[in-house]
C-alpha cells in the first residue's frame, strides 16, 4: 500500500480543512514543532483504515471532534495498491458515512468496509462494541505511535494469522486453519455443556449432577448422623445408669464426714499458733526498725564529718592557688592595654592611608572624565558630519528611478535603436559625387557629396541641368520608419514620466544611487561604533546616551593636564594595604592578649567560685553533724547501735520459734482441705441429679428412634448416594476428555507456533545486528520477541533501557515488514517519533536501515526532531490549510 494524500476536516485539533501531501515511494519525512498536529495526522490515518465505529457516537469517536465546535469530523485518504488508485471517506458524527472509490466503483457503508478488509487485509473492529480501532492487522501491528514502541509486543490475531501463513514453509509444514478452528469451535461447544472457557466453572449437567451428588452424599451423611445418634443414645442410657450407681455409693460413704470434723480441730490450734507468730513478728520487725535508724544515723554522721574534712581541704587549696592566677590577670590586663593601644594607632593612620588614596583617586577620576568629555564631543561631531553624508546619501538613494522603471528605459531605448536600424536597412539609398562644383539640391536644400537617405518620394535639382524626381517602391520603410517613430514617442513619453532627459542620465542616478547605498552601509557601520560605552566618564553606549551626556556637561571645558604630575595611584594603594596589613596584626596581637586576659578572668572567677562552693559545703557537713548529736533519741554511736542489734537478736529467736509452731498446721492448707470435702460432695450431689435428668430425656429419644425406623433411612440413603456418584464420575469423565481433547489441541497449536519462532528470529537477527552485535533474539510462541541474548547472558526485553527497547521494537517491526512484503502483503509504515531515547551512534545506524528499507516499501516518519532526521534522503511531507 502507497499512501498519496490525506484531508482532515475539523478532526481533534485542526478546525477547518487542512491537507497532507508530498507522499510518494521511499521514505516520507514530515518535520514540524510540538502540538503541530503530527500525532493527530496518525490518528486520523487510523480512524479512517481500522475504525468501523463510524456511525456510532462513543467515546473514542465523539474524542474525535474538535473542542468547542459542532462540526463534523471528516477524514479523506486517497492510496494506491497493486498500481489501483483508490480514495477512502469517513465522516463521524453528524451524517455518518463511509465511502471507498476505486477501479471498481463506489461502495459505501459496511460494503466499504468489507472492500477495504478484502484490498489491505486488516481487521474489522470488535464485533461487540463496533467501535474501537482494531490494529491486529498487519498494517496496525507494523504503525508505530508516539511512545507506544517501547515494547515488541506480539501481532495480534489477524497479523499472527498472516504471519504464520507467510512462515509456513520455512517451518516446514501446512496446517489447515479452517478446520482445526471448526473441531476446536465443536470440542469448546461440548465443553461448555459441563465446564466454562475461561475459567473452568463447573456448569450445565455436570453441575447438575455435581449438585445431585452432594445433595445424595448429604442425605446419607445424615441418615448416618441420626443412626450414630441412636446408637448413641442407646449407649449413653446404659452408661448414665451405671454411673448415676456409683455416684450413690459414693454419698452413702461415712469417711469423708469423719475427716471433715477431724480437719476442725486441727483447723483451731492452727488459727491460735498462727496468732502467735503474727505478735512476735511484729515485735521483731519494731526492733529492726530501731536498729536500722540506729545505723543509719552513725552512717550519716561519720558521712559529715569526712565531708567537712574534705571542704576544709578544699577551701584551703583554692584559697592558696587564688593569688598566683590573680597575678597572671593583672599582667594579661596590662599586655591588652598595650596592644590596644598599638591597634587605635594603625587604625588611625589606616584612616590617614585611604583619605589619602581617595583624594588621589578622585584627581585621576577627575582626568579620565575630562578625557572621556573630550573623547565624547568630538565622536558626537563625528556622529554629526556622519548623519549629514547620510541625509546626502538618503536623498541620492530616494531620487534614483525604481529598478523597473529604468529596465523600460532601457528597453525602450533599445526598441528605438533596433527600429532605427529597421528603418536604414529597408531605407532607399542615393549616392551623390559632385564633380565640378554644380550645385545640386534636394527638396530644396544644398546636398554635397555623400549618401542620402529617404523613404518618401524627393526632387533633386542638378543646377540648371536637370531636375530629378525620385520615387521609392510603394510602402518600401515606410513600416520601419512609423516603428521607429513610435518607439521614440514612446522613449520620450517615459522619459518625461521618470523626469529624466536620457537614459544615459537615468543610468547616472542609478549609478550614482548604488554608491549611495555603499556610502550608506559604510556610514551605518561607522556610526554605530561612534557611540561605544566610555567607563571613564560613566557614559552608556548607544546615541541618546552620547547625546543627552554631552548635552549634560556642555559647559564643562576639558582641562589642559600636559606638564602635571598626580601621584602614583598604585603607590597610594600599597601604603593603603600596609596600613590595613599593620591593622590585622594590631588587631591580631590585641585578640591574643584579650584573650589571655579572657582566660585569666575567667580562671579567677572559677576559683573563686569553687572557694564558695567549698565554704558552702564545709558549712553544711557541719551543721548536719551538729543536727545529728542533739537530735533527742539514744546516744548516735557505735555502742547505742551494738546494744539495738543484740535486742532484735532476742526478738529473732522468739519470732522464729512462733514460726515453727505455726508452720506444723497451716490454717489455710487445712481451710482448703476442708473447702474440697464440701466441694465434692456437692458435686456428687450435682451429678446424680444431672444423670437423672439425663437419663429421663435419652430414655424418650431412644423411643422416639424406634418408631421413626432409622436403621432402614439409612440403606436407602446409601443406595442414592451410589447412583448420584456413578452418574457425576460418567459426566466427569466426558468433560475431562473434552477438556484433554482441548488442551491437546492448543498445545499442538502453540507447538506450531514455537516452530514459526525460529525463522522469526533468524530474520530479525538481520535487522537486530546491525545495532546489537552477536545477539541472538528469543520469540515466545506468540512471536512476541521476549529476550535478547548477549554474550552469553538473556535479558528480557522488559529490562533494558527505554532506548534500547525502543530500537529493538523498532527493527522486530521492519523484520515482520520485510517478511509480509515478501510474500505479497500490502504492507506501509507509519512512525510517529519511534527513535526519542535512542543515542547518536545507535540513531545513525537506525536511520541508515530506515533509509536502506524504504528503498522497497513506503515508510511514513513524523517527528519533532528534523535535525535528527535532516541527512536522509526523504520526501518532504507539508501539512497545509486549505
Amino acid at each position: 500500500m502507497r499512501i498519496l494524500s490525506l484531508e482532515i476536516e475539523w478532526f481533534r485539533k485542526f478546525r477547518g480543512k487542512w491537507k497532507v501531501e508530498g507522499f510518494g515511494e521511499g521514505l516520507n519525512l514530515l518535520a514540524a514543532a510540538n502540538e503541530a498536529g503530527k500525532s493527530t495526522i496518525f490518528e486520523a490515518m487510523r480512524a479512517v483504515l481500522f475504525c468501523a465505529g463510524w456511525s456510532g457516537k462513543s467515546d473514542l469517536v465523539r474524542s474525535f471532534q474538535s473542542s468547542g465546535s459542532g462540526m463534523a469530523p471528516r477524514v479523506a485518504l486517497e492510496f494506491e495498491e497493486k498500481g489501483q488508485r483508490f480514495r477512502l471517506e469517513k465522516q463521524f458524527l453528524k451524517s455518518p458515512r463511509c465511502v471507498l472509490e476505486g477501479p471498481s466503483g463506489s461502495f459505501q457503508g459496511a460494503d466499504a468496509e468489507a472492500r477495504l478488509e478484502d484490498i489491505l487485509g486488516i481487521g474489522k473492529a470488535s464485533s461487540k462494541t463496533k467501535q474501537i480501532p482494531d490494529v491486529s492487522s498487519v498494517s496496525g501491528f507494523i504503525w508505530v505511535e508516539q511512545g507506544g514502541g517501547f515494547q515488541p509486543g506480539a501481532p495480534g490475531e489477524r497479523a499472527l494469522e498472516t504471519i504464520r501463513s507467510a512462515l509456513e514453509a520455512e517451518a516446514g509444514f501446512v496446517t489447515d486453519g479452517r478446520l482445526y478452528d471448526g473441531v476446536f469451535r465443536e470440542i469448546t461447544t461440548d465443553l461448555e455443556k459441563y465446564r466454562t472457557e475461561k475459567s473452568g466453572k463447573v456448569t450445565g449437567a455436570l453441575l447438575t449432577a455435581q449438585k445431585k451428588a452432594e445433595q445424595a452424599v448429604e442425605y446419607r451423611e445424615r441418615a448416618e448422623r441420626q443412626a450414630r445418634d441412636y446408637a448413641d443414645e442407646l449407649e449413653a442410657l446404659e452408661d448414665c445408669t451405671r454411673r448415676l450407681g456409683l455416684r450413690r455409693r459414693e454419698l452413702e460413704d461415712p469417711a469423708p464426714e469423719e475427716e471433715r470434723r477431724g480437719l476442725e480441730v486441727r483447723l483451731r490450734i492452727a488459727r491460735e499458733a498462727a496468732g502467735t507468730f503474727e505478735k512476735a513478728e511484729a515485735l521483731w520487725k519494731e526492733q529492726k526498725a530501731v536498729v536500722a535508724a540506729a545505723e543509719a544515723d552513725l552512717k550519716a554522721l561519720e558521712a559529715a564529718e569526712r565531708e567537712a574534712r574534705e571542704a576544709a581541704a578544699e577551701v584551703a587549696r583554692q584559697e592558696g592557688l587564688l593569688p598566683g592566677v590573680q597575678a597572671r590577670l593583672d599582667e594579661a590586663v596590662r599586655l591588652a592595654g598595650e596592644k590596644d593601644g598599638l591597634r587605635k594607632q594603625a587604625v588611625v593612620a589606616e584612616d590617614h592611608a585611604v583619605r589619602a588614596a581617595r583624594s588621589v583617586e578622585e584627581a585621576h577620576g577627575e582626568r579620565q572624565f575630562l578625557d572621556g568629555l573630550r573623547d565624547a564631543r568630538e565622536r558626537l561631531r563625528q556622529l554629526a558630519e556622519t548623519d549629514a553624508r547620510t541625509a546626502q546619501a538618503e536623498r541620492v538613494v530616494a531620487a534614483d528611478l525604481p529598478a523597473k522603471i529604468t529596465d523600460r528605459l532601457e528597453g525602450l531605448e533599445k526598441e528605438v535603436l533596433r527600429a532605427e536600424i529597421a528603418a536604414q536597412a529597408q531605407a532607399v539609398r542615393m549616392e551623390i559625387a559632385v564633380h565640378d562644383g554644380t550645385g545640386i539640391l534636394v527638396d530644396g536644400e544644398k546636398a554635397g557629396s555623400g549618401t542620402v537617405v529617404f523613404q518618401d518620394p524627393v526632387t533633386v535639382r542638378v543646377g540648371d541641368h536637370a531636375t530629378l524626381v525620385i520615387s521609392p517602391p510603394e510602402g518600401s520603410g515606410r513600416d520601419a520608419l512609423r516603428a521607429q517613430e513610435a518607439a521614440e514617442a514612446a522613449l520620450r513619453q517615459a522619459l518625461e514620466k521618470a523626469g529624466v532627459a536620457t537614459v544615459a542620465q537615468a543610468r547616472a542616478r542609478g549609478a550614482s544611487a548604488d554608491r549611495a547605498r555603499q556610502d550608506l552601509v559604510f556610514l551605518r557601520e561607522r556610526r554605530s561604533g561612534l557611540c561605544p560605552a566610555d567607563g571613564r566618564c560613566g557614559l552608556a553606549a548607544g546615541e541618546d546616551a552620547l547625546r543627552a551626556f554631552c548635552a549634560l556637561h556642555h559647559e564643562r571645558e576639558p582641562a589642559d593636564f600636559s606638564g602635571q604630575d598626580l601621584p602614583d595611584l598604585t603607590a597610594c594603594g600599597k601604603a593603603v594595604q600596609e596600613a590595613r596589613v599593620s591593622v590585622r596584626e594590631t588587631q591580631a596581637a590585641f585578640d591574643v592578649a584579650e584573650n589571655i586576659r579572657r582566660v585569666a578572668a575567667e580562671e579567677v572567677r572559677r576559683l573563686r567560685q569553687e572557694a564558695g562552693f567549698a565554704r558552702q559545703t564545709l558549712d553544711r557537713a557541719q551543721e548536719r553533724a551538729m543536727r545529728l548529736r542533739e537530735a533527742r533519741r539514744e546516744d548516735v554511736s557505735a555502742a547505742g547501735a551494738e546494744q539495738a542489734r543484740e535486742r532484735l537478736m532476742l526478738r529473732t529467736a522468739e519470732m522464729e520459734q512462733a514460726r515453727q509452731n505455726r508452720d506444723r498446721e497451716r490454717p489455710e492448707e487445712l481451710e482448703r482441705r476442708l473447702e474440697g470435702l464440701a466441694r465434692a460432695r456437692r458435686q456428687l450431689e450435682e451429678e446424680c441429679q444431672s444423670l437423672r435428668e439425663r437419663i429421663a430425656a435419652a430414655e424418650v429419644r431412644v423411643e422416639a428412634g424406634g418408631r421413626a425406623g432409622l436403621p432402614g433411612e439409612l440403606a436407602r440413603a446409601r443406595e442414592e448416594e451410589e447412583a448420584a456418584r456413578e452418574e457425576l464420575e460418567r459426566l466427569t469423565a466426558e468433560a475431562d476428555m473434552l477438556t484433554l481433547l482441548r488442551d491437546t489441541l492448543r498445545e499442538a497449536s502453540s507447538e506450531i507456533s514455537r516452530k514459526f519462532a525460529a525463522p522469526v528470529a533468524q530474520r530479525s537477527l538481520r535487522y537486530l545486528s546491525r545495532i546489537f552485535p552477536d545477539c541472538e533474539p528469543e520469540f515466545d510462541e506468540t512471536i512476541a520477541l521476549k529476550a535478547l541474548g548477549r554474550k552469553g547472558q538473556s535479558e528480557a526485553v522488559d529490562t533494558l533501557s527505554r532506548g534500547t527497547q525502543e530500537q529493538i521494537a523498532l527493527l522486530t517491526r521492519l523484520a515482520f515488514a520485510g517478511l509480509l512484503r515478501e510474500q505479497g502483503v500490502p504492507v506501509s509504515m507509519m512512525l510517529d517519533d519511534p527513535l526519542v531515547w535512542s543515542d547518536d551512534l545507535r540513531l545513525e545506524a537506525a536511520t541508515g536501515l530506515l533509509q536502506e528499507e524504504a528503498r522497497m516499501m513506503q515508510i511514513v516518519l513524523l517527528t519533532c526532531h528534523e535535525r535528527a532526521f535532516r541527512h536522509l534522503d526523504a520526501r518532504r511531507v507539508t501539512l497545509r490549510e486549505v
